[in-house]
Formats: structure tokens, sequence, C-alpha cells
């Protein structure tokens, strides 16, 4: 996963260079739709500012590891999914939104439903939230040495929360979703993909912290209007 992350989130083309007979097409299918189209953030990776605080280096160094903090995001109807890789972190690294995401976040009241790739217990956390983040376990023993987060925005009138697809990298994709729409009755969007498709999307509805699921499948024309209420 870390390598499809590094692969697809620079927003260039991906290609995969297994050998004859061993190509792992689960793993390939994490970044694309059925009919092959890159499931994609709208900005390349880029490393966040403070990546480059010179103690955090330094102690990097110390350790001979090259630590990375890398963002980039999906924009779709005026809201933004955000996604941070932590690689080789040997200090906690306290990340906070308000701090750290592109674009910068207007409010303090801006919250967002938060996940990990692996685990799908949900956390919800605001613009001017703390996050704790380090990778591994012991310094310099790394059993995982990285860690993707996922934020997915709650829209403030209605506390709704579109979270995506799970099985997927990008879980929110401007490929994949378009033309949502919110009311305190329901949540409204659109799916695109190919025909005969399924997708299977992730949401919180209001005044919850658990996640549900539908399962949409596409018509022939690989666009579907989807309605799901509380």
């Amino acid at each position: 996963a870390r390598l499809h992350c590094s692969g697809k989130y620079p927003t260039g083309p991906v290609g995969f260079s297994d050998g004859v007979g061993h190509t792992n097409k689960a793993l390939i299918m994490m970044t694309c739709m059925q009919n092959g189209i890159l499931l994609q953030p709208d900005k390349p990776l880029t490393a966040i500012d403070r990546q480059f605080d010179p103690k955090r280096m330094h102690i990097a160094k110390s350790h001979n590891v090259g630590e990375a903090l890398y963002s980039t995001f999906s924009s779709i109807s005026g809201l933004q999914w955000q996604y941070f890789l932590a690689v080789d972190v040997v200090q906690p690294f306290k990340l906070v939104p308000q701090v750290d995401f592109y674009p910068q976040v207007e409010t303090q009241q801006t919250s967002y439903i938060m996940h990990s790739w692996g685990n799908h217990k949900v956390r919800r956390v605001n613009a001017n939230s703390t996050i704790e983040v380090i990778t591994g376990g012991q310094l310099g023993n790394f059993t995982n040495p990285w860690l993707l987060l996922y934020f997915s925005p709650v829209e403030p009138t209605t506390g709704w929360c579109l979270v995506g697809e799970l099985n997927k990298v990008t879980t929110v994709s401007s490929k994949r979703f378009s033309g949502l729409e919110f009311t305190h009755d329901a949540l409204q969007f659109r799916v695109m993909g190919a025909a005969g498709e399924e997708v299977a999307v992730h949401y919180v509805p209001p005044n919850q912290s658990v996640m549900h699921q539908t399962v949409v499948v596409l018509p022939q024309s690989g666009v579907k209007k989807v309605r799901v209420a509380p």
C-alpha cells in the first residue's frame, strides 16, 4: 500500500512491474476503477512545511532514516478530503489540520471523520485538533514504517460525511464522485465508473460515529445518482 501511495498520489501515470503471470490484481484494483481509470487526488503528493524542521531532520538522521510527512487532497462540491502519509517517523509528530492541511482550513469549526489505512475505526477531529503521529514500534525497529491517514469532511450544516471507498487508496476521487447534495434527511451524490461495476460506498450519518455502507451497481451509462438516509 505504501508503494501504491507513493506511485499514485503524485497524480501521474501508474505502471506495475510484476513478472509475467505474477500480477496481483487485487493490489492493482486498489488504484483504479474496473475499467482501469485511475482514482487519484486532485493535487500531487507534496511534503508539508513542517517536515523541514531542522530539529526533526537532525533526529531522523541520527536514527538513519529519512522522515517524510506528505499530504494531498480531493475536492468535490466545495469540500476537501485530505490524505496524510507519514513515513519513518521516529519521534511523535503532532499533526494539526488547520496548520498542516492545504488548502488551508478556513475555520476552527471545520470537522472531519478520521480513519487510517486498514483500520476502519473512526474518530471525529476538528481543525485545531492535535493528532499524534508515529510509525512502527520502538525507535529504529519498525514493524510498519508508514501510516496513511484519511480525513473526510463533515458537511457543516447537516452533519453528513462521505467517507468513500475503503478498498481504494484514494477513498474519494473527483473521477468517482460528483454532485454532492446535503439535507438533514439525506445525502445524495453521483457515482461514476464502468458499466456493471459494483462500488461499495461508506458514509457517516449526522450525529453518528459509525460508518454505514451502500453498494452501488452502475448501469450501462456508467453513472448513477445515489440517495442515502440516516
